[in-house]
């Protein structure tokens, strides 16, 4: 069973951006399952028919959020794109290096690139160097040694490159698309079957066991569905708190906090958010011109991060997600290195809830059968 354990984690390591979806899916499925059974209950309302209700409500409110948030999020972060080169240039003059000497440098080495394309495709370096030190206008009747196969195969993998830029984006659009999907009928088709998967797996458990293996399991869903729901509710609220106390300080208030709010589903992430923010600050007032470097462009956004930090830790997590995890900090933060490391973003999902299902088993199994062995 240990060696099936590991072959089913390996392939679930590998297949991590096919799981993604499937495992958001199930997480949707896991925070709404007690909405799921109080419709069940109280209003005699068939799961399915829950689980499409809310699938609707989720899917109009995400609309009417993204509608309103996105013009001012895309805003922001073409406002930032455009000031990039203004602070690249401004941090060249501090540390004395000449912005226009970075650009060439930048453009030799994309000459250089281009140069190693059309070697790689099969021409002498010593043409190549030639080719790209053809001037921009060459005079008439000017022999130089121009090979025209060496200039057709630099636009050929110029053309290539386009290409290939444009067939990531198909790409990656194309994975969003189909990972909405995923998600979509991964939350439909756990919510609708959720209150099947208990009777399915003691199926699985010796009837001697059944009812000790049941009540592990049942430790273990509380503690995941308890650490999925409290992690989505930390991140989301982290992200308001955060963009509207970054408002009078940081210039892309909202692009920043909505990503350190997103950033909140993983333990301690959010702190790069705070960092982002900090600099970006700070590179703005001194870049822009306009005022001088002051310690409250710095400590502005810290104190909201703290104090949203405060709130998340001392009344957020209690109230929604309490003890349910069992893990000391420590052990939170090496379950997601090691998730992070092993598994990539997957990983650093399904971290903690990992590692609490592996502590209950240890501790309400392992345990025991060691100490009766003694």
């Amino acid at each position: 069973m240990l060696v099936v354990l590991a072959v089913l984690i390996a392939m679930a390591v590998a297949a991590s951006a096919v799981l993604l979806p499937v495992v958001i899916g199930l997480g949707l499925a896991y925070v709404f399952n007690p909405l799921l059974v109080w419709l069940e209950r109280k209003l005699r309302l068939p799961r399915v028919l829950g689980a499409l209700l809310i699938l609707f409500l989720v899917v109009v409110v995400g609309l009417g959020v993204f509608l309103f948030v996105l013009p001012h999020v895309v805003s922001q972060a073409l406002l930032l794109l455009d000031n990039l080169q203004r602070y690249c240039a401004w941090l060249a003059n501090e540390w004395g290096l000449d912005w226009s000497q970075l650009r060439g440098w930048a453009r030799q080495a994309a000459t250089d690139l281009m140069g190693a394309v059309s070697a790689g495709a099969g021409e002498p370096a010593a043409t190549t160097q030639a080719a790209t030190t053809v001037p921009a206008t060459m005079p008439t009747g000017w022999t130089g040694q121009v090979s025209w196969a060496a200039v057709l195969k630099v636009i050929a993998g110029g053309a290539g490159i386009t290409l290939g830029l444009i067939g990531g984006t198909l790409a990656l659009v194309s994975y969003l698309v189909l990972a909405l999907v995923v998600i979509v009928y991964s939350f439909a088709a756990f919510a609708w079957r959720m209150a099947r998967i208990g009777p399915w797996i003691a199926g699985f458990i010796p009837e001697s066991k059944r009812r000790r293996g049941m009540e592990v399991l049942g430790m273990m869903d509380r503690a995941v569905s308890a650490f999925v729901r409290g992690r989505l509710l930390q991140a989301l609220v982290m992200g308001v708190v955060l963009s509207l106390g970054w408002m009078p300080w940081v210039p892309y208030w909202l692009l920043l906090g909505l990503f350190a709010g997103m950033l909140n589903l993983v333990p301690y992430a959010a702190a790069v958010g705070c960092l982002l923010a900090v600099g970006l600050t700070v590179l703005d007032t001194l870049a822009g011109g306009t005022g001088a470097f002051s310690w409250w462009l710095v400590a502005g956004p810290v104190l909201v991060y703290l104090g949203a930090q405060l709130l998340d830790g001392w009344v957020i997590e209690p109230v929604v997600q309490g003890k349910a995890t069992g893990l000391d900090s420590l052990t939170v933060m090496v379950a997601v290195l090691v998730g992070g490391t092993l598994g990539g973003l997957l990983g650093l999902l399904i971290a903690i809830p990992t590692a609490s299902c592996l502590k209950i088993l240890a501790k309400e199994v392992v345990l025991p059968w060691l100490y009766a062995e003694e």
